[in-house]
């Protein structure tokens, strides 16, 4: 979880921008001992939110890996 409560954009605290909480989720499994598969959720809710004034953040977002880490 990723959280901010209300605060302000600009160094004269007249833009305000309203607090936010967004999930993201994690998992991964050993296919193998040096493969890995992951899956990345990120703003699972889909909430919209602003880090900064007039800047749109990403919406929902699902990746899915496949790492290989062989041993030398």
């Amino acid at each position: 979880m990723q959280a901010s409560g209300q605060r302000y954009d600009n160094a004269s605290n007249t833009t305000p921008l309203a607090g936010y909480a967004i999930v993201n989720l994690d998992a991964q499994y050993a296919l193998q001992r040096d493969l890995k598969l992951s899956l990345n959720l990120d703003n699972a809710f889909n909430r919209v939110y602003q880090v900064a004034n007039g800047y749109n953040t990403a919406p929902r977002s699902v990746m899915l890996g496949l790492r290989w880490s062989p041993a030398l």
